[in-house]
């Protein structure tokens, strides 16, 4: 009888840890779940974008445009390498007080509904590209790290990583990481067939000619991209052949 009760006190006790070994893995589970998604609605750590409406960024935008304008149609040697380097706090001002409404002089595409003016941070060998979007009513975060490279002349672009707010997405091809961002997002903000050019390009499947015709005739083509922290160094050579 002893035996049998010891026997029953020990079995009621492991059912009791189960229980509470249970309830606390329950627990912990709903608890990681409730700071992962507080998480998807956190920006990137660098995430700091001007304001649009200040003077002195409308002001920095305005310089830095003027600025690479007139360093692109500088009168050089031909086939000369130069180089110039452009810092993030520039580019970011750019994209802030300028971006909409070049887009909205060249006719060449209209801003989303739901989605925000992107900015970007340079890494050392990478490219930072955040953006926020309208998700059920609430602001999220989607953002990726990008590889740029000049590849035989070409510009190529490699996908390092995307994330929803401060986590990342599982890896994958860049057709995998388009899907589940369509699966997230609302309204078909991604069904736009240009999306998959994108993705393609993102890929490393198409490359880009890194090649601007100037007004005088001339082509200026990309050589060279290094990104360091906080600057990218551009390296570039002005030719007279437009076709080349």
């Amino acid at each position: 009888m002893a035996h049998d009760s010891t026997s029953s006190s020990r079995s009621s006790t492991g059912r009791r840890l189960a229980a509470r070994t249970a309830l606390v893995l329950v627990a912990v589970a709903f608890a990681g779940s409730v700071y992962v998604w507080r998480l998807t609605r956190l920006p990137p750590t660098w995430w700091a974008p001007p304001a649009a409406g200040d003077p002195q960024i409308a002001a920095l935008a305005e310089t830095v445009e003027y600025r690479l304008t007139e360093v692109a149609h500088e009168v050089r040697p031909a086939d000369q390498p130069w180089r110039v380097r452009i810092r993030e706090e520039q580019v970011n001002a750019w994209l802030s007080a300028r971006l909409p409404e070049w887009l909205a002089h060249t006719g060449e595409a209209e801003w989303p509904d739901g989605v925000g003016v992107p900015q970007i941070h340079f890494q050392e060998d990478a490219l930072a590209v955040a953006v926020g979007v309208e998700i059920d009513g609430r602001r999220r975060f989607l953002s990726c790290t990008l590889r740029p490279e000049i590849v035989d002349g070409q510009l190529q672009l490699s996908l390092d990583s995307v994330a929803l707010g401060r986590v990342w997405l599982p890896g994958g091809s860049a057709h995998t990481v388009a899907r589940e961002l369509r699966e997230m997002l609302p309204g078909g903000m991604l069904d736009d067939p240009r999306v998959d050019q994108i993705m393609d390009l993102l890929g490393g499947g198409q490359y880009i000619d890194p090649a601007i015709d100037l007004a005088d005739g001339r082509r200026l083509r990309l050589r060279g991209i290094e990104f360091t922290e906080g600057e990218l160094v551009v390296e570039a050579e002005t030719g007279r052949d437009a076709h080349r």
